[in-house]
């Protein structure tokens, strides 16, 4: 089976108790993290054996080489990220998903990572 190549939205502090379990995972991996500060990225990805660092959330999500990513960022820039690159080929996880104030985005979000997850599993 083919891992599942994760990036990661900003250097928050929950990342600790998230890079552990990605190393158990057989599949799947991180290889990217992305910061508003390239410093700052090359910095948790250095620590973390991350290979890529990238200077902007943009960035890290238009690299083909990510298939899924995990958004940490504070509740309140959720549902921002969700929509502003949701056509961007990617799965999306965080504590929220999609917005609890729009369930038509809930609906629409949950059918969009059935459809991603089969695709990147090889069950087009």
């Amino acid at each position: 089976m083919k891992k599942l190549r994760w990036g990661i939205l900003g250097v928050a502090k929950i990342n600790e108790r998230l890079l552990p379990a990605f190393a158990k995972a057989a599949n799947a991996e991180v290889v990217g993290i992305a910061s508003r500060s390239l410093d700052k990225a090359k910095s948790a990805a250095q620590a973390a054996g991350i290979p890529r660092a990238f200077g902007s959330y943009d960035a890290l999500l238009a690299d083909p080489e990510i298939d899924a990513v995990y958004n940490p960022l504070p509740n309140t820039l959720h549902d921002e990220w969700t929509r502003k690159k949701f056509d961007e080929g990617k799965y999306k996880s965080s504590e929220i998903y999609g917005s609890p104030r729009d369930p038509a985005l809930q609906k629409e979000y949950a059918e969009y990572l059935k459809k991603r997850l089969a695709e990147i599993q090889g069950n087009k």
